[in-house]
């Protein structure tokens, strides 16, 4: 190829890589200086091109564009080196990146700085209105924002690291991710609906979470409660869901000696937080309210019973007849 020709064609791939890093930096300044994704998750399964929404569509083709680029790869990367290394003919293009694009922090980094915003409160993977899961056409820039990082993080080397030694005593826990490992549990992050069952219990009179709210007579939507609320209603959720809930559940009435042996001692401690909660009086009420409502519970299964014996018997006999 003669020279000329040769610059020519350089110049013309220069021009469609900064092209591409202009409407990567026009994406992030619309979604708080987040990169678009190449893979969209679902509740942790990837979605297929046609499960996707026209929004997801066009984020994916436009990080797939991104990153076939390698000339804007090249100028993407010119964002961690001091601005005296990087190419004059760049500068301007890789200044503008530096403004607007935040995945210089680590999802590490930016989990912390959510934590710290948001009473440490891990950012939400899914977003619901009106008990409807909303599509990412249907949330706020801030939604997608929390959705995005949540995703982020869940793909993250830290969260899997984290995961690794969670449960190791930190003296054991490799010197580069001791930092790492006790902030993160310092938020809460990690912990078992167990865990953070008994926290509840101990910090609130031995009194479970409510399931949902009522003001004055009326259950609240989840838009009427509180935040402090919604995460009651939510540990609820993730209690009853839990193994321990399950069996709590089932042997809550049933002496200590009947439970699974691998589950006796949690579901020993929980029922001595729920009884220190209570005053002897409340206990007494407590558990007449639950023999009333067993034997209620008794009686209708009786008077059911009954109901279908006659219909079966009174059936027969206007068939003979």
């Amino acid at each position: 190829m003669p020279y000329h020709k040769s610059i020519e064609y350089q110049t013309k791939l220069d021009d469609i890589a900064k092209k591409v890093c202009e409407e990567i930096i026009e994406w992030a300044e619309l979604h708080g200086g987040i990169m678009p994704r190449t893979t969209i998750y679902n509740e942790g399964r990837i979605l297929k091109i046609e499960e996707m929404s026209e929004k997801e569509k066009e984020e994916v083709r436009l990080a797939k564009k991104f990153r076939s680029n390698n000339k804007a790869q090249r100028m993407y990367s010119y964002i961690n080196m001091p601005n005296e290394k990087v190419p004059d003919k760049y500068k301007e293009l890789v200044n503008n990146l530096k403004s607007h694009i935040s995945l210089k922090k680590t999802a590490y980094e930016e989990i912390v700085e959510w934590l710290q915003e948001h009473n440490s409160q891990m950012p939400k993977s899914a977003i619901k209105r009106n008990g409807k899961k909303l599509t990412l056409e249907e949330m706020t820039s801030e939604e997608q924002n929390e959705v995005n990082l949540r995703q982020r993080w869940n793909r993250s080397k830290e969260k899997q690291v984290f995961q690794d030694y969670y449960e190791t005593p930190i003296e054991n826990v490799p010197e580069c991710y001791k930092e790492m490992i006790k902030t993160l549990k310092s938020y809460g992050v990690g912990k078992t609906p167990y865990e953070e069952i008994l926290e509840w219990l101990e910090t609130h009179n031995g009194k479970m979470p409510r399931g949902y709210i009522r003001l004055d007579g009326k259950r609240l939507s989840i838009e009427e409660v509180t935040d402090e609320q919604a995460r009651e209603m939510s540990l609820y959720q993730k209690w009853k869901a839990s193994k321990e809930g399950y069996i709590f559940k089932k042997y809550k009435y049933s002496s200590i000696e009947e439970v699974p042996e691998e589950y006796r001692e949690k579901i020993r401690r929980i029922k001595e937080l729920i009884k220190l909660g209570k005053s002897k009086d409340e206990e007494i009420k407590s558990r007449m309210r639950q023999a009333v409502g067993r034997q209620i519970g008794k009686n209708n299964e009786t008077r059911e019973s009954l109901r279908k014996k006659q219909e079966h018997l009174y059936g027969n006999r206007d068939a003979r007849s």
